[in-house]
């Protein structure tokens, strides 16, 4: 626990960066540190299963640059459109997975909100 808390509360939580006071902010350190619990750990896990069949290699790929785009950036852009592009994302996904690859889409009903 005590590496745990040095590594991500008290150092800058595996994400080399800092903020423009030249700190990684405390949001920053409590993100890498689920993100790392909820993601990373289990892959790795999974990795270390899967090498018992078979040689496994990971790889993790960043791309970190200073005033950099993310994924993030592009959901603020979107503002109050986001719901709409989800709603076209799943009508066109459904449409092309029973209409092109005849997939078999189950009907599960209606939904009632009580």
């Amino acid at each position: 626990m005590e590496k745990i808390r040095k590594f991500y509360i008290d150092g800058d939580g595996g994400g080399g960066g800092q903020n423009e006071s030249g700190l990684t902010s405390e949001m920053d350190k409590y993100t890498n540190l689920f993100s790392d619990r909820y993601f990373i750990f289990p892959e790795s896990q999974s990795a270390e299963m899967q090498s018992i069949h078979a040689p496994v290699y990971l790889y993790h790929f960043t791309l970190v640059k200073p005033g950099g785009f993310s994924m993030a950036d592009v959901l603020q852009m979107l503002g109050n459109y986001y719901p709409q592009l989800e709603f076209a994302y799943n009508l066109i996904s459904y449409l092309i997975r029973k209409n092109i690859l005849n997939w078999d889409i189950p009907n599960y009903g209606k939904q009632e909100g009580y």
